[in-house]
């Protein structure tokens, strides 16, 4: 089976932060072996094979985080030249860190230049694998779809190379969403109670309901 769909533009990222975390459930992530170049998909049209995929999943959980009004945001209080650096540039891009020393967490920027927020993502439900708790958490996302801190700042829209898209896919079905608190922000005073995670009420592969 292929996945089928189109790229998501440079656009769909620079608008409101809790819109676009809201609209990335349903959309594809997608990890390659190699990296897309510019104009490897005329016209954002996408048709991939598994083979081609080091890691594939419909986003089905994710957070916002909006910068300089959220406690809980890396770039609260940041330094713009930082690790958080990418968030100050335009929507569309991937900001990676890691937690515990141990793991890596994708991030996507949202919003104009300047303005440095992002959309963590959460969890996926596998495209292609029966294991629907394989990235069932943003730690264990980014292992088991070997997404690391190299592709720091890598380009989602795949306007420059890049080895990870996001994609509408052709069938893409309106999931049933629901907003709760943001999990492990419990530091972040008023920010942790504020209803910024969304996840797919009916995917078995959300990290935490």
């Amino acid at each position: 089976m292929k996945l089928r769909g189109k790229l998501l533009t440079r656009d769909f990222f620079l608008r409101d932060t809790l819109i676009v975390a809201s609209d990335l459930l349903g959309v594809c992530l997608i990890v390659l072996h190699e990296q897309v170049l510019a104009g490897d998909f005329p016209g954002g049209a996408v048709e991939l094979e598994r083979e081609r995929c080091a890691g594939a999943g419909r986003i089905v959980e994710c957070e916002a985080y909006l910068g300089f009004s959220d406690k809980a945001c890396h770039s609260y209080k940041a330094n713009p030249k930082g690790r958080t650096n990418v968030m100050y540039g335009p929507g569309g891009h991937a900001y990676i860190y890691m937690i515990y020393g141990l793991y890596n967490c994708i991030n996507a920027v949202t919003r104009e230049e300047g303005v440095p927020e992002a959309v963590l993502i959460r969890a996926l439900e596998p495209l292609w694998d029966e294991d629907k708790r394989k990235y069932s958490g943003p730690g264990k996302l980014c292992r088991e779809a070997g997404i690391t801190r190299a592709d720091y700042g890598c380009d989602l829209c795949a306007e420059k190379p890049s080895r990870i898209i996001m994609v509408r896919p052709e069938n893409f079905v309106s999931p049933e969403i629901v907003a709760a608190k943001r999990i492990g922000i419990d530091y972040s005073e008023e920010a942790k109670d504020f209803l910024y995670r969304f996840y797919d009420k009916n995917s078995p592969s959300v990290s935490k309901r």
